[in-house]
Order: C-alpha cells, then structure tokens, then sequence
C-alpha cells in the first residue's frame, strides 16, 4: 500500500539551482540581424527551446510566443505588428518564415550550393550484370 506523507522538508530550490546557468545563457545571447519586411531586426541567438519544442507539436500558444520573443525585447512589439499587419502570410510563407528565423538564431541560413558542387542532373545507372554474360 502506497501512503502519501506531507512532506515537512522546504521545496526543492530550482531557481537557485538554475540561476547561474540562465545567467550564463542570457550572458551568451548574440544578436544576428535579419532583414524582413523592409526593415533591420535583431534575432536571438538563445531561443526559448521549450516554446519552440511546445510549438513543434502543435501549441499555437507556445508557437507564437516563440516567433515574438526570438526577436530583441526592444523590437518585440513592433514585429509582432508587422506580423499582423502583412498581407499574404499563408501557411507556407508562416513555415518558411519561420525556418528563416530559426536558421537565422542558430546562424546556419540556408546557402545555395555552389556551382561547382551541383551535379550535372543525370545520374549515372550502373549496368547490370545478366546471367547470360
């Protein structure tokens, strides 16, 4: 049989816990500057993982809040309501708008390969060996 006891002790102190290591990632946030709708912003290089984990499956909520709070706290306002206010943000312009952002806070945007490396569009087939041969 299970019982459950009142506990007498003093809860746990996550925020003592984690304090240093959110001082340190906030410490390490660089800003990278993308350009959208005609204008500068700066992008987190520290996202809020969980709001972008929480958005991935589904929370709309959570989702949003990521969008917003990727950019500069001094920008936040005024992206959010170029957001709002843009015409044509269907579903495929929000996704790749927000791969963008993502690229752009993990600093790894998309390139285009360069000439050099693109293949020549044919791929070679390998001939097959008959058992007539």
């Amino acid at each position: 049989m299970i019982c459950a006891m009142a506990s007498t002790t003093s809860p746990i102190d996550l925020d003592a816990l984690l304090a240093d290591d959110i001082a340190a990632s906030v410490k390490a946030t660089k800003w990278n500057r993308i350009k959208l709708f005609d204008r500068t912003w700066r992008i987190t290089t520290e996202p809020n993982v969980f709001a972008a984990l929480a958005g991935s499956y589904g929370d709309v909520e959570a989702l949003v809040s990521m969008i917003k709070n990727i950019v500069h706290p001094d920008e936040r306002e005024d992206f959010h309501r170029a957001l709002l206010a843009k015409d044509g943000i269907n579903a495929e312009v929000l996704m790749k708008l927000l791969n963008g952002l993502i690229e752009a806070a993990a600093e790894r945007p998309t390139k285009l390969p360069s000439g050099s490396s693109r293949a020549s569009g044919k791929t070679p087939v390998a001939r097959r060996n008959s058992a007539a041969s």
